[in-house]
């Protein structure tokens, strides 16, 4: 940590200034940078000192790098810089990616939907089949090195790291495929040590691998060490998919385990093979996602339209025939009467006198009165009036009563 705060800050090549350490890897230490012009933020690994001492596999790392890089694809990150430090190793930079890894993704959720898990190994096959059309081999393929960036309103664009960095502490000229990481993506060929045998499909075991356990949840070979994860890898068979998730198809569970088989011979015999395969599974079981994706296949064109139906009066507009200018110096030409608008006939004439209409029936009034009264609603009766009670007259309050004493 103490180094980390040293390297802050410092340029690089007089072009790059470290302002962050990002991560920390097993060949290196990822900073985010900007360059010295502001034009844009950049990401630097620096190599450990004891893992670029093997010039050869470092000159092997840089052309692969540069290689992958100069391919412009865009699911594999593209590469910037690589220049050795003075005895301090090398740095590589790269374009700056924002969000997580997908090992980092995965240790969340625990186990993807089947969508998802489709889309991002089809996103990788994608990018190895255009490494290995430029003879470029991953050999470290691992959830740790898919990134899922933001990229427009997705936030799961993947991005494929690190190409050739297994020829990186591989010792002696770089060719040794056992590779310092995570044991678990090693392919048999890989675990017994079989350097003849390894080629592009080694990298189809591990994306088997990894979409075997973006499906299940788990991993398909584990064990408590590294020598007992490496006899199960070449020589037993993971758990059956469908028993871990029963709702993965016969369609997709197929080719995961053609891409699980411990011969190379019996693998897909390359990634765009695997890619086809599981574009057709996908299909079968819902799972084809074209949104967002820069590899799917463009939208079908709209189908022809229709020819016109004889007899619609839409269907053809007549043309007005247009007259041509006359010449520079030409004579002028008479104007050509313009006939009467022929008038439309009429469907029919009516006939004069009007015939005679029939008499209307008379109803006597008698008769609608009748009918008026049984609909009419029935007459209210008036309620009688309350007749109001006398009231007896009031005696004025001077007048003298007849018994009172008078004064004299």
């Amino acid at each position: 940590m103490a180094e980390a705060d040293r390297l802050t800050g410092q340029i690089l090549a007089s072009a790059y200034r470290l302002s962050l350490r990002v991560a920390t890897g097993t060949v290196g230490m990822i900073y985010q940078a900007e360059c010295l012009d502001g034009s844009r933020r950049l990401a630097v690994k620096l190599l450990h000192p004891s893992v670029s001492r093997d010039v050869p596999a470092l000159e092997r790392y840089r052309e692969d790098a540069r290689t992958t890089g100069a391919l412009g694809h865009p699911h594999i990150v593209e590469f910037v810089d690589f220049s050795p430090l003075d005895g301090r190793g090398a740095f590589v930079v790269t374009e700056l990616l924002e969000g997580e890894d997908l090992d980092a993704y995965m240790g969340r959720v625990r186990r993807l939907g089947i969508r998802a898990a489709v889309s991002i190994t089809r996103a990788v096959l994608s990018a190895l089949g255009a490494a290995h059309a430029a003879g470029v081999v991953h050999l470290d393929l691992k959830p740790a090195n898919v990134f899922l960036c933001k990229r427009g309103l997705r936030r799961d664009f993947v991005k494929l790291l690190d190409f050739g960095v297994a020829h990186l502490g591989a010792g002696g000229s770089g060719t040794s495929t056992r590779v310092q990481g995570t044991v678990r993506y090693l392919s048999p060929e890989q675990a017994r040590g079989d350097v003849e045998a390894v080629d592009a499909r080694t990298d189809v075991w591990a994306t088997g691998v990894m979409l075997y356990e973006m499906l299940a949840g788990s991993p398909a070979f584990a064990g408590p060490d590294r020598a007992t994860i490496l006899t199960r890898i070449a020589e037993s068979e993971p758990a059956p998919l469908r028993k871990a998730r029963s709702e993965v198809r016969a369609d997709l569970d197929a080719v995961v385990t053609r891409a699980l088989a411990k011969a190379p011979a019996d693998r897909f015999s390359s990634a765009e093979e695997m890619r086809e395969a599981l574009a057709a599974a996908a299909r079968q079981c819902g799972a084809w996602e074209e949104e967002g994706d820069a590899t799917a296949a463009p939208p079908l064109p709209p189908p022809p339209a229709a020819p016109p139906t004889p007899g619609d009066p839409f269907a053809e507009v007549p043309t007005i025939p247009q007259e041509r200018a006359p010449a520079v110096g030409a004579p002028p030409q008479p104007s050509k009467p313009i006939a009467p608008a022929a008038r439309p006939a009429r469907a029919a004439t009516r006939s004069w006198p009007p015939p005679a209409r029939a008499p209307a029936s008379v109803v006597p009034l008698q008769s609608l009165a009748d009918a008026a009264s049984k609909h009419a609603a029935p007459a209210k009766t008036p309620k009688p009036r309350r007749r109001p009670r006398p009231v007896p007259p009031r005696e004025p309050w001077c007048r003298p009563s007849p018994t009172a004493p008078r004064r004299s």
